[in-house]
This record gives C-alpha cells, structure tokens and sequence, in this order.
C-alpha cells in the first residue's frame, strides 16, 4: 500500500524543523565555547536564520519549562515532542 503523500510531506518537513533545532543547538555551542566566531557574517546569518525561525517554539516551552539552574532544556523537549508527534502520525495513518 502505498503513503500517503501529505502524511509523508508532514513528516519531511518534521524532520527539517529537527536537523534545525540539531544546527541551533551544536551553533551554540560552538559560539559558547568560542570555537565559532559568532561576529563572522556567516555564523551570524545563520544564527539568525534559525533563531528567528525557532524562537516561537523555543518560546512557547520556555514559558511552560524554565531554565534549570541556568540550562535551557527547550531544544530538548522540542525534538522529543517532534519525536512523539511523528512517530505518532505514521503509527496511526500506517
């Protein structure tokens, strides 16, 4: 039997928001850490791509979870909730 065509669009494109949060989150440390210089136009540009795209759901978890002890657990429970959403949608149209 074949997929479905706009359940396999929606898991492509979760699987797009997840390599984004991945890249945000090893973008941040790289700049933390100061191996990335985060003033070379580049890394800015893309910082601000993902920051801008990510931010509103970063957002919305931060304001139910806040930071622990100074370490921000919204990337992790982003890709955990996309985890479960697409896991969820191909169990339940397979």
């Amino acid at each position: 039997m074949g997929v479905n065509p706009f359940v396999w669009l929606v898991v492509q494109l979760i699987d797009l928001v997840l390599l984004a949060v991945f890249v945000s989150f090893v973008l941040s440390l790289l700049i933390q850490f100061g191996i990335v210089n985060r003033y070379h136009p580049i890394v800015s540009r893309v910082n601000n791509v993902l920051d801008r795209v990510l931010d509103p759901i970063f957002s919305r978890v931060r304001g139910l979870i806040p930071a622990i002890g100074g370490i921000d657990f919204s990337p992790l429970i982003v890709i955990l909730g996309l985890q479960f959403l697409q896991r969820a949608i191909i169990f339940y149209t397979a």
